[in-house]
């Protein structure tokens, strides 16, 4: 029944509605640093008047590495189970992930969505940077 519910919502989602600006999407991380391998806590909101779509934030963010000027793009490799997580407009939830393998200055990255399947609609959010450093 809930897998049913979830695809009927997902369908229903995409019907006429906006995709939001990255700015009403927060991605709020809880700390300036944190030890390689460490957990990062780190809340999520939509700020928008649409709802959006993630999946498990606990899980699925990428990272970004700032190298220089410019900041790159890391793909996380944690296995997760691939479950889609609905976000309403004006809700706050506070997750953890663990941090990159390796010292830097990182933020993390998360995309959502609005509708399913081909034509969904991607916007993609950054948090602050923070600073990942060895642990002694």
């Amino acid at each position: 029944m809930g897998h049913r519910l979830l695809a009927v919502t997902l369908l229903l989602t995409g019907c006429g509605t906006a995709l939001p600006d990255a700015d009403s999407l927060v991605v709020d991380v809880k700390l300036e640093s944190a030890v390689v391998g460490g957990k990062i806590p780190f809340t999520f909101a939509n700020q928008s008047e649409t709802e959006v779509v993630t999946g498990a934030l606990d899980c699925v963010v990428g990272y970004e590495r700032r190298e220089g000027a410019r900041w790159v793009l890391h793909h996380s490799l944690r296995m997760c189970v691939a479950i889609a997580e609905l976000h309403p407009p004006g809700s706050l939830r506070g997750y953890q992930t663990i941090a990159p393998e390796s010292n830097g200055i990182w933020r993390l990255v998360v995309e959502a969505w609005t509708g399913s399947g081909p034509g969904r609609s991607i916007v993609t959010t950054r948090s602050q940077p923070f600073t990942v450093v060895a642990n002694d």
